[in-house]
């Protein structure tokens, strides 16, 4: 459409000039002793044209001929742009669909290309890593010359993942000193590193401030601070510390997380001190029912406590009345307390509500071999005592 209005406007213009130059009678007159020449005012207008438009296109068929070096030039370069993105995209490919082979392949290929040659050694030190081919790795990471941070980055994964303490040392390290590194990763790293040694006090921490950021899986984050946790409380067992004042400072999202408070229960009934756990078990299952604390709560409670803890089942029963977990609990501490009548009602109990056959025949064996023994300590019994 703007061609078409642009032939139309010139041919206007020249149909314009024309009739305007139709009716002038005028000429010019060239003088050069002894020599005259003399043309009309049509013919020079036209010669003048003519010339300034010869003029106009051997200037720009002069300045195409100087810049024609550099327009092919950037034309190779333009052509090898697209060819490196190309290849870019189809390495960008084979890393997500996993393709090892063809990833080392392109990245090879990219190295060509300076412009996005480490764009494709990083790719391919990723896939190596992944796959734990430490040779490639160390090949593709000694290829990252001009992006510091990426390397150092990468040179803490291949630390971490290759069980290499003194290269994940040293770049932890030299990520330290460089500015503008995202805190997220900083952090995970920071983990990664902790969690390799042990170090899980430093764990809790990066794992939190993870968790603030939003920069890791939530049910990844759980895990470790669960880790650190339960590592805090072994050490906490083996010293002899009150584990429940340790357990009401903790933060509430944690202190309730259900498989932690299950693998506590477990550690310290494990380590023979399932009593410092009573008041912990008690003060979760007031916030959350969770039916395995309420199997395991039995064998947290000392001796001389049974039967205030019979009473405090017994009302959890009421408030849970065909909760399996409840009634075996029931019989367990009925067992313990060698209520064998109590024990035979709450084990038919179980029976209606559908429990667990194994356990119902090793409750069932017990209360068999408990009753038989009271018959006979009865039938033994001198006739006096009988009496």
């Amino acid at each position: 459409m703007k061609a078409l209005l642009t032939f139309v406007l010139v041919a206007s213009l020249a149909v314009a000039a024309g009739l305007a130059i139709e009716g002038v009678d005028g000429y010019v007159v060239f003088v050069v002793p002894p020599w005259r020449a003399q043309l009309s005012l049509t013919l020079f207008a036209s010669l003048v044209v003519a010339t300034v438009l010869v003029l106009y296109a051997l200037l720009r068929l002069g300045s195409s001929l100087i810049a024609l070096p550099r327009s092919l030039r950037n034309r190779r370069e333009a052509w090898r742009l697209r060819r490196a993105t190309h290849t870019l995209s189809q390495l960008v490919r084979a890393h997500v669909l996993g393709d090892v082979v063809r990833v080392h392949r392109l990245a090879d290929r990219l190295s060509r290309y300076p412009d996005l040659s480490e764009a494709g050694a990083a790719l391919a030190t990723v896939t190596a890593l992944d796959r734990g081919d430490e040779s490639r790795a160390e090949n593709w990471l000694a290829r990252l010359q001009r992006w510091p941070d990426v390397r150092a980055v990468l040179e803490a994964e291949f630390g971490a993942r290759c069980a290499r303490p003194e290269r994940l040392h040293a770049a932890m390290e030299r990520l330290a000193e460089l500015r503008g590194l995202p805190e997220a990763t900083a952090l995970r790293l920071r983990l990664e590193a902790a969690k390799r040694e042990e170090r899980w006090q430093e764990v809790l921490e990066s794992a939190r401030r993870l968790r603030a950021l939003e920069a890791m899986d939530a049910s990844e984050t759980a895990a470790l601070i669960r880790q650190a946790h339960l590592d805090d409380a072994s050490s906490r067992l083996s010293l002899g510390v009150d584990l429940a004042a340790w357990w009401k400072r903790l933060p509430k999202e944690e202190r309730y997380d259900p498989a932690f408070l299950v693998s506590l229960a477990r550690l310290a009934l494990d380590r023979g001190q399932g009593t410092q756990l009573r008041p912990i078990l008690e003060n979760a299952l007031s916030k959350c029912w969770l039916p395995e604390l309420v199997r395991l709560y039995p064998y947290c409670v000392e001796p001389g406590a049974r039967q205030e803890a019979l009473v405090r089942l017994e009302a959890w029963r009421l408030a849970h009345p065909e909760e399996p977990a409840v009634l075996e609990a029931l019989v367990e501490l009925c067992l313990e307390l060698q209520l064998w009548g109590k024990a035979q009602d709450y084990l038919s109990q179980l029976r209606r509500v559908g429990a667990d056959p194994a356990v119902l025949e090793r409750f069932g064996s017990r209360l068999r071999a408990g009753t038989a023994d009271r018959d006979g300590a009865t039938l033994s019994a001198p006739r006096g005592v009988l009496e």
